[in-house]
């Protein structure tokens, strides 16, 4: 499918602002804000053979900061962009643990049963000068060197990186909407909300209007914190005189002030329950456990998928919006290219479709991994010892009533998620 390129780099239009209709013009299209988790499975402190470094480094900067009067943020020993990370007093989000903090990001820490969570949030501006694939690859190699290398890993893991959220924008100069024309949106949203200056107005329909006073300022379709949500809103009004994207729009050539021209914002949030269930219509869903390659090639098709399937604007011409032609700036935006870190990539259709069952011999991979440990701790490298002292724990101390509660107790957690193991091979 052929797609209209902005010449987009680093969120920047080359050649200035591009025509999507009469009038109509895109000043800015980038990613503008990105999340990602990252799991660890971890050696448990019974048999590793020192205590959880990283977990005592956080504790004592968490301390550090907390015996401040009052307490605040206290310098780390770790440095980024030449500059010290600080560590907060709190986790500063509920469940976490810890809060590591630099000029481009945030990193939260969290406790699980298997090992920590990390949580990291990339400031826009970072996402703007470095790229969403640049910064993606210098926060894992910082993160990775500075602070998963204090772990006691499993041996043969490898942390587990996702995007929890991801959100995408586009600026666009030259349109004029007015509150008559939200019935001409169609999309799957289930909630919609409209807000003014005064006071904010809920409705139960399908989208949101905001007004300031009694003028316009944008929609709001879905809700915060669902697979996807979407927002419609003057960006004018709304950014700062110093907000990255006056830069990047003065950067386009384009000045509202100047210009005269309202700049509105469509911004589409997106979580990972949308991003997991995303295929082809080949049927190939995204590779969610590798988000280089989702930053490196899938971002033009998330945005061609959210701005044709999720949400999309009419021209009203018919009774039924839905039956009406695509608004020509519209077409145009949805198939945008320049979000990819990889150029000349063709845009891929995307649906929504559910996953199989995950392989449950992960576990088994695990299990393995604490065996291995288990042997090193004997100092014994047979496995069949191994094997035999486990199985011999498990006899004295779990007997099979309690293994059989315990099991249905976890099935509730992951059935149907995971498929069945695969039957064990028969001894001689």
């Amino acid at each position: 499918m052929g797609r209209v390129h902005g010449s987009l780099q680093v969120g920047r239009l080359v050649s200035g602002p591009l025509a999507l209709a009469d009038g109509i013009a895109l000043v800015g299209h980038h990613v503008d804000a990105l999340e990602l988790s990252c799991s660890i499975d971890v050696v448990p402190m019974r048999l590793a053979t020192r205590l959880e470094e990283l977990d005592c480094q956080l504790d004592a900067y968490r301390r550090r900061a907390r015996a401040t009067t009052p307490a605040h943020h206290v310098q780390t020993k770790w440095t980024w962009a030449n500059e010290p990370v600080i560590a907060h007093p709190s986790g500063l989000r509920p469940g976490k643990r810890y809060c590591l903090e630099s000029r481009d990001w945030m990193l939260f820490v969290s406790a699980a049963p298997f090992g920590p969570r990390l949580v990291i949030q990339l400031r826009s501006e970072f996402l703007l000068s470095a790229g969403p694939l640049p910064a993606f690859e210098q926060l894992r190699t910082w993160t990775e060197s500075n602070l998963l290398s204090l772990a006691n890993l499993i041996p043969d893991t490898e942390p587990r990186w996702n995007i929890a959220r991801l959100d995408l924008a586009a600026d666009i100069a030259g349109v004029v909407l007015t509150p008559s024309d939200l019935p001409l949106f169609t999309t799957r949203a289930v909630a919609r909300r409209a807000f003014s200056s005064e006071q904010d107005v809920v409705t139960e329909s399908q989208a949101t209007t905001h007004y300031r006073g009694r003028v316009l300022t944008g929609y709001t379709f879905g809700k915060r914190g669902a697979p996807s949500h979407a927002r419609i809103y003057d960006k004018t009004r709304e950014a700062s005189s110093d907000a990255p994207a006056r830069t990047l729009w003065t950067a386009n050539g384009y000045d509202p002030d100047r210009h005269g021209k309202q700049i509105w914002r469509v911004e589409f949030e997106v979580r990972s329950g949308l991003l997991y269930t995303l295929a082809t219509t080949g049927g190939k869903h995204l590779p969610t456990s590798r988000p280089e390659d989702i930053l490196r090639s899938h971002l033009d098709d998330i945005w061609h998928h959210l701005t044709t399937r999720w949400l999309v604007l009419h021209t009203g011409s018919h009774a039924r919006p839905d039956r009406s032609p695509v608004a020509p700036w519209w077409s145009s935006l949805s198939i945008l290219g320049g979000l990819d870190a990889d150029e000349g990539v063709p845009l891929t259709e995307l649906v929504r479709r559910p996953r199989e069952p995950l392989d449950a011999t992960v576990f088994l991979k695990q299990a393995a991994g604490l065996l291995v440990c288990f042997a090193a701790a004997n100092g014994s490298p047979s496995m069949e010892a191994a094997l035999g002292a486990l199985r011999s724990w498990a006899t004295a101390n779990l007997a099979q009533e309690e293994f059989a509660r315990r099991v249905r107790m976890r099935s509730r957690r992951f059935a149907p998620k995971f498929a069945a193991a695969p039957p064990a091979a028969k001894s001689d």
